[in-house]
């Protein structure tokens, strides 16, 4: 299993996401959407799970930044409101997640697609 973190920009903004890989061949890659708290042990947790299964998976930052319990709470759900209330503007990060995702070495494209309910709703699942 393989970890590191993949600096990306959207929009001006500095982003960190995790990518963990399984050191091998994969699968299919996936993307893990964080909570309202961002990256943290355990989305990465989710991640390392996927990878011993086979998987390789990227934990996004939506927020360019790590919030920490209890002191975060305030800003972290400010930012979640931020990016829950311009639906277009959290469909094109989304986007720009699944091409960060692609410019990965060992990605199929042919293993793409989108499951959650959400993701959908966004428009994001272009099969």
């Amino acid at each position: 299993m393989t970890e590191r973190s993949i600096i990306h920009d959207f929009d001006g903004q500095r982003l960190e996401s995790v990518w963990v890989g399984t050191g091998g061949a994969a699968r299919a890659t996936v993307i893990v959407v964080p909570t309202v708290m961002g990256v943290t042990e355990l989305e990465l947790s989710f991640a390392r799970d996927l990878a011993a299964r086979g998987y390789q998976a990227l934990v996004a930052d939506l927020f360019g930044r790590r919030f920490k319990v209890p002191d975060d709470l305030t800003e972290a759900f400010a930012a979640m409101t931020a990016l829950r209330s311009g639906r277009a503007a959290l469909r094109e990060r989304m986007v720009a997640l699944l091409d960060t995702v692609r410019a990965q070495d060992g990605v199929d494209p042919a293993t793409e697609g989108a499951e959650d309910v959400d993701e959908r709703r966004l428009g994001v699942d272009d099969r």
